[in-house]
């Protein structure tokens, strides 16, 4: 769920479950975790739920009952930019998960963290901007979504500004050989102010 991976479910025989298979195990397809929780079982120890949203476009799931037609669902087709798992976790991992602007490390179960891989200048349209390490912030969540909604602008000289005043709150810092690129923040900037 942290790195935003899918994982691969195998159902096996079950008698109460429309799409268990008859006998044997079966290939249910790519699934996102998307939620979590603990509960005590019925012997008395800890469960950990996950729940699972299967990943659109694969081949229908084998089921023993009939096929309901859902209206609240309608099939379409996104179009979107892949990008670069891998890429995001090197920026997470370059900043052992600290966020580039309050050095807020989220903490997780056991010695997990979580950050956002951040796009200074966004991937899809009309942006198209780089995925590119130029062009990756690693941010907590919250400055993340202020970077998103125009909360916060950055500056030429990479400090993190209100985008109405220009008063700095902040400065970006920076490990090893990571730059941003100038013209991402530019962009970026521009789309929430004036200058």
């Amino acid at each position: 769920m942290v790195e935003g991976l899918p994982v691969r479910v195998v159902r096996g025989a079950h008698p109460s479950n429309p799409y268990a298979p008859p006998t044997g195990y079966q290939y249910a397809g790519l699934f996102l975790v998307t939620d979590w929780d603990t509960v005590t079982g019925q012997d008395g120890h800890k469960v950990v739920r996950f729940k699972l949203e299967r990943v659109p476009e694969q081949a229908k799931l084998w089921t023993t009952e009939d096929p309901v037609p859902d209206p609240a669902f309608a099939t379409s087709v996104v179009s979107r930019r892949i990008r670069d798992t891998a890429l995001s976790r090197s920026i997470k991992l370059l900043y052992d998960h600290h966020c580039q602007i309050c050095q807020t490390a989220i903490p997780g179960t056991g010695n997990r963290y979580y950050s956002e891989g951040a796009h200074v200048k966004p991937l899809g349209r009309p942006h198209l901007g780089a995925d590119a390490m130029n062009n990756l912030l690693c941010l907590c969540p919250n400055h993340h979504t202020q970077l998103d909604i125009g909360g916060m602008v950055i500056l030429d000289d990479f400090t993190v500004a209100r985008p109405t005043s220009d008063q700095v709150i902040a400065e970006l810092s920076f490990r090893k050989d990571h730059v941003l690129d100038v013209a991402n923040v530019r962009y970026h900037r521009m789309q929430w102010t004036a200058a």
